[in-house]
């Protein structure tokens, strides 16, 4: 329900279908009466043009950016396939979305649940009896798993389908959309299983849009908001330490600062949490700024820690998943990731004074790119690396987690070899090679080159190509295949996300927001659902189609 307590001095857009025409004037009207400023749906009646309600679409769709809290005028429980958008739209925002009538409730197995929000559009087949009353189509649907692990989505009813009994549902269905890979009498079977004693009973089959998921299973690295600390504390031996989030990405120890709290005040606190001592005399090391977001982080000296103490025993815990572990500084550059690193060098190497760093780099030395939307690089500029923004399906991108290398996130990228015909050659196979993933070549577009005059090693610049192709198949997760490496690699993980989260979790800089803008056009013209993705999602299983097969990169599907 609508909590009008909570809306004085926010901007609220108001989502409805043109059914609720009438209510959406009262609702306005309710919620001005609250204190809210309230951005409504343009009224028409009669005709209207194509144009003109494509106009009336993208209109609505920024004042959804624009506002603080959605209110869906769900009258009646329903919402129409626009309005589902807008929600999609709000959700993907980070909007709070509130609604006039609550929506149905449904739990499941986290299994289950895991299989809803990893597709836009799902099948769910369930006894008539297990289902809320109300649903119908156009019905907001409120799913979580049982257990409440804080993982909630959001779905829209496109259909309801019912059938008098299990078999009549298994013969009228495509079993490939409810449970891949399997025939009729399997899903039949697997339905009398999970629900026994039910099959004469009527049941349901609801077709499903995802919405959008609040909380989530997966870990997600931090990305911070606001002013925050970190602790530079050494062991005996010089070694640094590090601190481990829930997603392994190991970092110096780090917190944010809390309102009205002082920086020094936060650095004490984390400091008396992780190591169990007070932090000694108030040292500042360095000032870093991210430029993107204008937050600061202070890096404060924590001075020297005795392994040994309880607390700090306390906290690290077992050593397969210490909390904090101690690295020797000439191995940093192989456990975090570039930016921290680039603050520890700078803070080992200058410790006279407290340094003023942006992106971790020294003010005026942090490397400039830029985005060339071409389809050429420019003149003697040389391509040194290719790589590819691959979507699945679903509308999400893959990325690499590279755990073993301070949990930093990275693109399927590499450098052109002499056998390659070309550079998307260059990304199917690095994408191959590191990701096990085989792209779409015949429908691969490039879309440009990021590029750079910084190196010092290139005074002409560097151009890298960057590539959209939709994704065809996983293989299981390996390590790379390149037969120019030396030594082994860890394999990378593989994290399915929108795109727009992809470019915070790369954290390249302002040119990323152009180049991540083009990828999602260019996917969206492919048919691919970039503006409205499933939920992030681990994929590191390969494809049951693919177990028994020895493709290469250059496989077509």
């Amino acid at each position: 329900m609508i909590r009008y307590d909570a809306l004085n001095g926010a901007t609220v857009c108001i989502c409805a279908s043109t059914r609720a025409g009438e209510h959406v004037l009262e609702l306005e009207r309710r919620l001005g009466l609250a204190g809210a400023s309230v951005l409504a749906p343009v009224p028409h009646a009669g005709e209207i043009s194509p144009l003109d309600c494509a106009r009336l679409v993208a209109l609505h769709l920024r004042k959804i950016e624009a506002a603080d809290i959605v209110v869906v005028a769900n009258v009646g429980g329903y919402t129409g396939p626009g309005t589902g958008q807008e929600i999609a739209r709000a959700m993907r925002l980070g909007k709070t979305v509130m609604f006039l009538e609550d929506p149905a409730v449904l739990e499941t197995a986290p299994e289950e649940y895991g299989g809803y929000v990893g597709r836009i559009r799902d099948l769910a087949l369930r006894p008539a009896d297990g289902l809320p009353g109300q649903l119908a189509r156009g019905t907001v649907l409120h799913i979580r798993p049982v257990g409440g692990d804080g993982r909630a989505a959001w779905f829209r009813v496109a259909d309801v389908h019912r059938f008098p009994g299990v078999l009549a549902l298994a013969a009228a269905i495509d079993p490939a959309r409810a449970l891949p890979g399997t025939g009729t009498e399997e899903l039949a079977q697997n339905l009398s299983t999970d629900y026994p004693g039910r099959d004469e009973q009527d049941y349901v089959a609801l077709e499903l849009e995802f919405l959008g998921e609040q909380g989530s299973g997966q870990p997600q690295p931090a990305e911070p908001h606001g002013p925050a600390v970190m602790l530079l504390a050494r062991g005996r031996e010089g070694a640094v330490a590090l601190e481990r989030d829930p997603c392994g990405t190991l970092s110096l120890p780090r917190t944010p600062v809390g309102p009205r709290e002082q920086p020094f005040a936060a650095a004490v606190r984390h400091a008396q949490e992780l190591f169990g001592t007070a932090l000694g005399a108030e040292r500042l090391l360095a000032l870093d700024r991210d430029p993107d977001t204008a937050s600061m982080q202070y890096l404060f000296d924590a001075g020297t820690v005795e392994p040994g103490q309880p607390a700090h025993a306390l906290k690290t815990g077992s050593a397969d998943g210490a909390r904090l572990v101690f690295a020797d500084p000439d191995k940093l550059h192989r456990l975090v990731t570039p930016r921290t690193a680039r603050v520890i060098d700078t803070v080992l190497a200058d410790v006279t004074g407290a340094v003023l760093l942006e992106h971790g780099y020294r003010v005026g030395r942090q490397p400039e790119w830029e985005w060339l939307a071409s389809e050429q690089p420019p003149a003697g500029v040389p391509v040194t690396q290719a790589g590819v923004w691959a979507f699945d399906r679903d509308g999400r991108v893959v990325l690499q987690h590279r755990i073993e290398r301070g949990g930093a996130f990275g693109l399927p990228a590499g450098s052109p070899e002499p056998e390659d015909r070309d550079w998307l050659c260059t990304a199917a196979r690095e994408a191959f090679e590191e990701s096990q993933i085989l792209i779409d070549q015949r429908q691969a577009r490039l879309i440009g080159f990021q590029v750079t005059y910084s190196d010092p090693r290139l005074p002409n610049g560097l151009a890298q190509a960057r590539y959209v192709a939709p994704l065809l198949g996983y293989l299981p997760i390996a390590p790379d295949t390149d037969p120019k490496l030396t030594t082994a690699r860890a394999p990378y993980r593989r994290y399915l996300c929108d795109i727009r989260h992809a470019a915070r979790l790369l954290d390249w800089g302002p040119h990323a927001q152009a180049q991540t803008r083009a990828a999602e056009q260019a996917a969206l013209e492919l048919g691919l659902p970039a503006d409205r993705p499933a939920a992030a999602s681990y994929r590191d299983n390969g494809d049951p189609e693919l177990a028994d097969v020895s493709p290469t990169w250059d496989v077509l599907l």
